[in-house]
């Protein structure tokens, strides 16, 4: 599988152009507040004017009339700034190229594959074969880890042989992965500067399609607490049962016998931040399996089901993360309340923490409080 690197100047420019952001911000209050003071200023002297006051000079009404228009000519320069620089922070991050990446990576055979903001200005024949997936517009973020968006996926190499997947071929790997209807592009191939070039576009769209990354993003789990998400316990007991089923099927010689289960969670642990950002955290899970009734399955082999289906875990579960490895047999809790034995499991999973709902907005000027903390 080709080694996924990352572009440290694309994250450093993410960063930076946050901070220019904070500093637009407060450079365009700062604008704001001495225009309305220039502002005042005149609407004072003018006020004693019409009242009858003959001691304003010239000069000093002339001086606040200049004034105040040169603070609002310089308030439209701090706004236009502050517009430029918010339309760069609107791309907090490259989630979308990484998830891309990340499905890329099995297809391509020999190439480096690098994830970033904006391609080389030139190939290096050294170099090659080498793969980027380029994110240039922000991610849509759709809420339990799913996100929307698009990547230009570009490969050059120093012969026409190495070429990029098909279309159909990387549509088809995505969908496999659990994406939702992506839309891939394939450019026409071309010789630029004695180097050979592929471009693809991966597009997920909003509402209808959406991915996910090695590590999705999603509101952190307080330790000591369950995991508080309803759709993340819904879909990781979907996940199970939908085990359950298959390891039915296999054993019964394709009957489908019913069977009646629970999936418990206890206490979640405090996360541990790794170097690049991810979470981790651990909390236990208890699947009760017992067969239904008038079903053929033995307790037994209930027990073994549900054994199964933890040993199976994997994968991205929406809502509550990616499943990074799951140890069989560890203390439990009181499962009295349900019918059967429980078969416990401490699972830990990865994940990113999301971003606040509209996190660039808090930055508008007239809402700005001067602390610059995001």
């Amino acid at each position: 599988m080709t080694e996924l690197n990352y572009d440290p100047a694309s994250f450093e420019r993410i960063d930076q152009n946050r901070e220019d952001l904070r500093e637009a911000t407060r450079a365009l209050r700062e604008r704001r507040k001495l225009a309305a003071t220039a502002s005042t200023d005149v609407q004072a002297l003018t006020s004693k004017l019409l009242h009858g006051d003959d001691s304003i000079q010239p000069l000093d009404f002339a001086t606040a009339k200049a004034k105040a228009e040169m603070t609002e000519l310089l308030v439209k320069s701090a706004e236009s700034k502050q517009n430029t620089v918010e339309r760069a922070a609107r791309v907090r991050d490259l989630d979308v190229a990484e998830a891309v990446a990340y499905e890329l990576a099995p297809l391509l055979d020999g190439a480096s594959l690098t994830v970033t903001s904006a391609l080389p200005k030139t190939f290096p024949k050294k170099t090659l074969p080498a793969a980027y997936v380029v994110q240039s517009r922000p991610t849509e973020h759709l809420g339990d880890g799913w996100i929307a968006g698009t990547a230009e996926v570009t490969l050059a190499a120093d012969t026409k042989l190495i070429q990029l997947p098909t279309a159909r071929t990387l549509a088809s790997h995505l969908e496999d992965s659990g994406w939702l209807n992506p839309t891939v592009v394939m450019g026409a191939q071309a010789q630029q500067g004695g180097v050979w070039v592929n471009r693809m576009t991966v597009t997920l769209r909003k509402g209808a399609s959406a991915g996910f990354g090695p590590t999705p993003r999603l509101t952190a789990i307080h330790p000591g607490k369950m995991p508080p998400m309803p759709g993340g316990m819904d879909a990781l007991r979907s996940v199970i049962g939908h085990a359950l089923s298959h390891y039915h099927k296999a054993r019964m010689g394709g009957t489908l016998p019913l069977i009646e289960y629970n999936a418990l969670t206890g206490n979640a642990t405090q996360p541990v931040r790794h170097e690049d950002g991810t979470l981790w955290q651990d909390f236990t899970l208890a699947v009760i399996a017992r067969p239904a009734e008038g079903s053929p399955l033995s307790w037994p082999a209930a027990e073994d089901a549900a054994r199964a289906a933890l040993k199976d875990l994997s994968g991205f579960i929406t809502g509550l993360g990616r499943i990074h490895k799951v140890m069989m047999n560890p203390k439990g809790f009181d499962t009295s309340a349900y019918m059967g034995l429980p078969v416990f499991a401490r699972v830990t999973i990865a994940y990113r923490e999301d971003f606040e709902p509209d996190e660039v907005e808090e930055f508008d000027a007239d809402d700005y409080d001067g602390e610059g903390a995001e």
